[in-house]
């Protein structure tokens, strides 16, 4: 009778606790990863049932929240990464995608990331559609040889 530890769950139902968590760490072990969610899942609230007869409604001091370890502000605006170096056929197809860029500012007031992919054959990503350069930093883009080397995009609004 030591093996057992009996625990007063919500429900007013007498259980033997150790018993129940041996079976449901079977169950992890052999048993579908579904089936082991929910033996996770049920070995959690009975966890918790335990802790609440023992320490009443309070969170115990072992056993935290953990809904704050790895919250980032996704409010504040991330650093534009710069774009690496795109290597084209050769300098004349890396000048063509050049003048291109800058027929696109010219004629739309600013070029996405994603306008400058598509021009040397590289798929773009969704958020290449969000930055880019305007009038002033279209300027700083060079064909060097094959290779086009470009400014760090800003965000476009």
């Amino acid at each position: 009778m030591k093996k057992f530890i009996l625990g007063f769950l919500a429900g007013g139902i007498l259980v033997p606790v150790f018993a129940l968590i041996k079976t449901l760490k079977f169950w992890e072990k052999h048993v579908d990863n579904d089936y082991a969610m929910t033996a996770g899942f049920v070995k959690d609230v009975i966890h918790r049932g335990v802790e609440k007869t023992l320490y009443g409604d309070s969170v115990s001091p072992r056993r935290r929240p953990t809904y704050g370890r790895n919250y980032q502000d996704y409010t504040r605006p991330r650093p534009v990464q710069p774009v690496p170096p795109m290597r084209c056929n050769n300098p004349q197809d890396a000048q063509i995608v050049v003048d291109r860029v800058f027929e696109i500012v010219r004629k739309y007031g600013r070029a996405t990331v994603a306008d400058f992919k598509e021009l040397v054959g590289v798929m773009p990503l969704y958020k290449d559609n969000h930055i880019g350069w305007t009038e002033e930093e279209i300027n700083e883009v060079r064909a060097l040889g094959d290779e086009i080397h470009t400014p760090r995009p800003v965000r476009l609004s």
